[in-house]
């Protein structure tokens, strides 16, 4: 642990040097250096460590896929088929499990970038893409939640087509859905907001984000929800295990302590990036489709927020959070405030990692 945080900081500490002048020739090439050098460690730590907890089970799927002829994986209901093609294909390369972590984390990080690049352009796309290097809840996909990491991605880079009126963004979209069932609620967040701003009503998003935090908050939304869609619903966004008795009385759950119901720490906190954009809205006034999208997102958090483990729903929208924060640092009027701001975050991130991740570099 020590070797990793001090390795970090490092890294950190170059991102800073870096960041005194953005207009040096060195910068570009400089933040991408610092980037691969990041990255690469993390591939390191993460996907040649001794497999435990999530990791493991998945190691054991892995196992099993191999088992199976390519003609057997549609009926192989364990894991949506995208992954089950993965976890077959990358067996059939190299049967070793670094293999199998390395292209998962090659997979969640490759979608993300490009979609960094397209919001931002290259070198600010770099920077961002350092913000979510220790970013707690994407190191969370990178590590452990892989089905999941590699569908945000996908869903990344279709918000990123959608808000530049490319319809293949919704091809992204329903792809995500193939790694990852809860991925439909982002295709109906993204498609909602996208027949809104064609009929010119997004005024109506911050309407529909105050009602779900109510009814979150008031614990109707359960009652809400169960009245409108169908169980059959729920079961298809990969819920219906968390509900099942014998699960929740499994060590694993129980271990955990997990909370059930609406939560104000996670519900504060996904209100972050949306009170920082309305603090700066002149300047960043072309945000607004992005938080808007984001708001629908937390919107389906707060209703669902009766479900165990609903921070994996609230994941979606809080994977925007970097993101939209960046963002709005490079529209600070003032360069140093900017540059201050990217700096600060970024050097936060070793006591993210000593504190928080500490788990997964051990």
């Amino acid at each position: 642990m020590l070797f990793n945080l001090t390795f970090y900081s490092l890294a950190v500490c170059m991102f800073a040097v870096l960041s005194i002048n953005r207009s040096a020739p060195a910068y570009s090439s400089g933040i991408a250096l610092v980037a691969i050098i990041t990255f690469t460690w993390l591939w390191l730590a993460i996907c040649f460590r001794e497999p435990s907890g999530d990791p493991y089970r998945y190691m054991l799927e892995f196992r099993a896929i191999q088992e199976l002829e390519l003609a057997d994986l549609p009926q192989y209901e364990r894991t949506p088929i995208g992954f089950t093609l993965l976890n077959w294909l990358s067996g059939r390369l190299i049967p070793e499990p670094w293999f199998f972590f390395t292209c998962i984390y090659v997979l969640c990080l490759a979608p993300l970038y490009y979609a960094l690049r397209v919001f931002l352009g290259g070198t600010n796309g770099t920077v961002a893409l350092m913000f979510y290097s220790m970013y707690p809840f994407y190191i969370t996909y990178l590590a452990s939640g892989f089905k999941q990491g590699i569908a945000t991605g996908l869903i990344f880079v279709g918000i990123a087509k959608v808000l530049r009126y490319q319809k293949t963004g919704f091809i992204w979209l329903c792809a995500a859905t193939l790694f990852h069932g809860s991925a439909w609620m982002c295709v109906v967040a993204v498609g909602g907001w996208y027949l809104l701003r064609m009929f010119s009503a997004t005024r109506v998003i911050p309407v529909v984000l105050i009602v779900s935090f109510v009814l979150g908050a008031s614990g109707l939304s359960q009652p809400v929800v169960e009245s409108v869609l169908p169980e059959s619903i729920l079961d298809g966004l990969g819920f219906s295990t968390y509900f099942d008795k014998d699960f929740q009385e499994t060590g694993e759950f129980l271990n955990e302590d997990v909370k059930i119901g609406f939560r104000w720490d996670f519900a504060v906190f996904t209100l972050l990036p949306i009170a920082l954009w309305l603090a700066n809205r002149k300047a960043s006034a072309g945000l607004g489709e992005l938080v808007g999208i984001y708001s629908l997102l937390a919107s389906l958090y707060y209703l669902l927020s009766f479900v165990p483990y609903a921070d994996r729903i609230a994941g979606f929208a809080w994977g925007l959070l970097p993101l939209i924060i960046f963002k709005i640092t490079l529209d600070f009027r003032v360069e140093r405030w900017s540059r201050g701001a990217a700096v600060s975050i970024v050097t936060a991130y070793p006591l993210l990692m000593a504190f928080y991740m500490d788990k997964y570099f051990q």
